[in-house]
């Protein structure tokens, strides 16, 4: 919660912070908290499942109780990889259409008052 939602407000609202490498920082711990928490959601989930008929027992023959490690395949990597891939095709196809969406101006680059 603090790493993904909490440090990202407080470097974007706390004055006196460097705007440009807080906007990076805030940007990489809410997506690395995005992550963990699909990690915990989904992993967790199948690692320690529900009993799903309270008071009665499911049985079957697929090693019941038991819980076991998960790695994914190459595929599930491959599968994560590609969607990455197309999220950031999506996002370079739509700065080309809509150029004028993204500023050009150098904000370095000083004003001179007449």
């Amino acid at each position: 919660m603090g790493g993904g939602t909490i440090l990202p407000l407080a470097l974007l609202f706390l004055p006196g912070l460097g705007k440009s490498r807080c906007v990076l920082m805030a940007s990489l711990a809410t997506v690395l908290g995005a992550l963990a928490f699909l990690y915990v959601f989904i992993i967790g989930g199948q690692s320690y499942p529900l009993s799903i008929f309270p008071g009665y027992q499911a049985t079957s023959s697929f090693a019941d109780g038991v819980i076991n490690g998960y790695t994914p395949s190459i595929y599930e990597w491959a599968l994560g990889c590609g969607g990455l891939g197309a999220a950031l095709l999506v996002t370079l196809i739509g700065v080309r259409i809509f150029p004028g969406t993204v500023p050009q101006d150098d904000p370095r680059q000083e004003v001179v008052a007449n």
